[in-house]
This record gives structure tokens, sequence and C-alpha cells, in this order.
């Protein structure tokens, strides 16, 4: 029942369906695909962004890298939720 979840719980699974290729099971940046990006994908847990700038930069695409921005995927609980999972890899 995804209503009982935690915000946490909801962001891991998001993660898991959405990111985990590149950035890997971890967060530790060296999923599947990894090896196929230049610049390889962020290190999760080491990541020095602020927590209220994670949600922008998985909204929106940065420039120069692999990351597409996932506003046209996932809604703002969905993002809100998937940077508190990504917050707890800290």
């Amino acid at each position: 029942n995804e209503a009982a979840l935690t915000p946490a719980q909801h962001g891991r699974r998001i993660y898991e369906k959405n990111c985990i290729v590149c950035h890997g099971q971890g967060g530790d940046g060296k999923g599947p695909a990894s090896n196929t990006l230049n610049p390889r994908p962020t290190d999760l847990r080491y990541s020095s962004v602020r927590r209220e700038e994670l949600i922008r930069i998985i909204r929106d695409w940065i420039p120069k890298t692999s990351m597409v921005g996932f506003n046209k995927y996932l809604d703002q609980r969905q993002l809100e939720d998937l940077a508190e999972y990504l917050w707890s890899l800290r």
C-alpha cells in the first residue's frame, strides 16, 4: 500500500524505477549505464548539493551532463519524496 509509505520509502521506489541505472543501487554513481556517460553520474552519498536544491536538480535538466529533467514524468509530491530519499543516502 503506497499510502502507508514514508516519503523516503516512496522516494526509494521512484529512485529504483528512474535513477538506479545511472546512479547505482546505493547512489554511488556506478549504475549499469554509468560507464557510458560523460561526465559520470554523481555519487549521491557525498553530494554537496543543499537539500532545497535537490528538487530543482531532479525537476530540471543539468547542462552538459546526461541528467535529464523529470518534470514531465514526476509530480511535485514524487519530486519531494525522491529528494527525501536522496537526502537519506548521506
